[in-house]
């Protein structure tokens, strides 16, 4: 089980956890969008998380910005956490 996931595609997300990770509190993984998702739903400040996340933190990349693909409720009934933050 993982304990905290955040959600996110933001520079914000990387800010957010980053101060998580500067406080000791554990980041288990970090759901995004890829950059043509997020131009396809035009997202304002959108940043590939993978390039600012330690490689330690897996990260899962849904098929839509609102999270209702058929593949998406594939991934997210796959991942079971207890925690989740959406920045």
């Amino acid at each position: 089980m993982i304990d905290c996931i955040v959600i996110g595609c933001r520079h914000n997300t990387v800010e957010f956890i980053n101060t998580m990770l500067k406080n000791s509190i554990p980041v288990d993984g970090v759901i995004t969008i890829d950059e043509s998702v997020s131009k396809k739903a035009n997202v304002s400040g959108f940043v590939n998380l993978a390039k600012y996340i330690p490689g330690n933190i897996p990260i899962y990349k849904v098929q839509s910005y609102s999270m209702s693909a058929k593949e998406d409720f594939f991934l997210l009934s796959k991942l079971r956490y207890r925690v989740e933050f959406c920045i």
